[in-house]
């Protein structure tokens, strides 16, 4: 066989070979700039996806994450609101 041939028959087996790598073993997309996610990267087969830390929700750009106002989601927590116990209180007239 040709040195030419060869070559050329080694650099495809190689472009596939690693094409074959990409798809089997992926890349993690988390290593470089923690996947543009502000929290947290979790790296998967072939993909990845952002994740925010506790008390904050993920936003439609799946990258950033907003802080929760958790007095709106959990208005009669403390210390957003009164106590289940400070709440039978005030009903009972004490």
């Amino acid at each position: 066989m040709p040195r030419a041939v060869m070559t050329t028959v080694l650099k495809e087996m190689s472009s596939l070979w690693q094409s074959e790598f990409v798809q089997l073993c992926g890349i993690d997309r988390c290593r470089e700039k923690n996947g543009g996610c502000e929290h947290l990267c979790a790296n998967t087969q072939g993909s990845y996806y952002c994740q925010c830390q506790p008390g904050y929700n993920r936003l439609f750009s799946k990258f950033n994450c907003e802080n929760i106002d958790e007095c709106v989601e959990s208005p009669r927590s403390s210390p957003c609101g009164p106590s289940p116990q400070q709440q039978q209180r005030s009903e009972d007239g004490r």
